[in-house]
């Protein structure tokens, strides 16, 4: 049985050198049946070209390698909404494991018939040490991480409008 059949387009994360990491995750989505993915170059907003972009993102508060993050996740995502080729968008990080995949007692289609009807964004992965919460629930403190997670096009129409000056830049 095929658990992700059904699952939208993914698009991928991968530094541009890391192409070990690039055969990875591919070999995962393949395994899978997964054949709807694209790569995103996370060199684009990379640490290394922080002087090219940083006049986009408030720095303040952020260290360069989040601010690399933070670029190239929501860059991706805005030109996610632009392209209108989906309703729905799973991000994941090169690194990611999809081994227990196998051992779910649900799929896909499982998952998106049990999401609330007014779902914006689900995380997927879990990376912390504390409590962790086995079922569908709000997002707290400690539970952060962007490895997997999906979106829907409300949920980034609202980031554009909170969050994007008309000059493109981020406030």
């Amino acid at each position: 049985m095929n658990k992700l059949k059904g699952i939208p387009p993914v698009v991928y994360m991968n530094l541009d050198h890391r192409t070990d990491r690039k055969e990875h995750i591919e070999n995962q989505l393949k395994k899978w049946g997964v054949t709807d993915y694209s790569r995103w170059s996370s060199s684009r907003f990379s640490t290394d070209k922080i002087d090219q972009w940083r006049h986009k993102l408030d720095l303040m508060l952020l260290a360069p390698s989040d601010a690399s993050i933070v670029m190239n996740e929501f860059t991706l995502l805005i030109e996610w909404y632009q392209s209108g080729i989906s309703e729905h968008l799973v991000v994941m990080q090169d690194d990611l494991s999809l081994d227990s995949v196998q051992y779910w007692p649900f799929d896909w289609q499982m998952i998106m018939n049990r999401l609330p009807y007014n779902w914006d964004i689900v995380q997927f992965y879990h990376c912390h040490d504390h409590h962790i919460t086995m079922h569908l629930n709000p997002r707290e403190w400690h539970c952060s991480s962007a490895a997997c997670f999906m979106v829907n096009r409300f949920f980034v129409e609202k980031l554009i409008k909170q969050h994007v000056q008309p000059d493109g830049s981020f406030k």
